[in-house]
């Protein structure tokens, strides 16, 4: 008897893990009004995006993705609250270094693209204690990014707008 009511309660408890993690991925990112489909579209000139929910499986990395027509990803946007000591510490770090090429100018409080040595397909953003990532994919044949560098500045000052930081 007690064997059975064990399984119950492990069946029971998978369960509701399972329904839980479903809720979570299903569930709209609360910045996902930083940034709409139409603000998409215009920057980039593509129709027909999507959204899509973050699933590193499927390479869907960021809080918001942004997929093309053909379910491809486009766009991603990793967006967190940051300590501005410790934000100022990481940046003298080798790892934050080897990850961008150098700063640019003009947007946020300071952005950085990258990575080095290659056509830059991110933007990272902070302003204030604000900071958002935004990444492109690549063309896999010309490993040129999807999206310019000047596409990304534009999406990121829309993203700073819309979110009056």
């Amino acid at each position: 008897m007690k064997k059975l009511v064990f399984m119950n309660f492990v069946v029971v408890l998978f369960l509701a893990i399972f329904i839980t993690s479903i809720s979570v991925f299903a569930a709209d990112s609360p910045n996902a009004k930083l940034l709409s489909i139409a603000e998409m579209a215009k920057v980039t000139g593509i129709q027909g995006l999507k959204t899509a929910p973050k699933d590193p499986s499927k390479h869907m990395i960021g809080d918001v993705n942004f997929v093309k027509p053909d379910g491809k990803r486009l766009l991603s946007l990793v967006f967190e609250t940051v300590d501005l000591k410790a934000y100022a510490q990481a940046e003298q770090s080798k790892s934050f270094k080897s990850a961008y090429s150098g700063p640019v100018k003009g947007i946020g409080d300071e952005a950085f693209d990258g990575p080095p040595k290659m056509p830059p397909f991110i933007l990272t953003v902070r302003k204030g204690t604000h900071l958002v990532t935004i990444s492109t994919d690549l063309d896999y044949e010309t490993m040129k990014p999807l999206l310019t560098q000047e596409q990304l500045k534009k999406i990121a000052a829309i993203i700073i707008k819309n979110g009056k930081w």
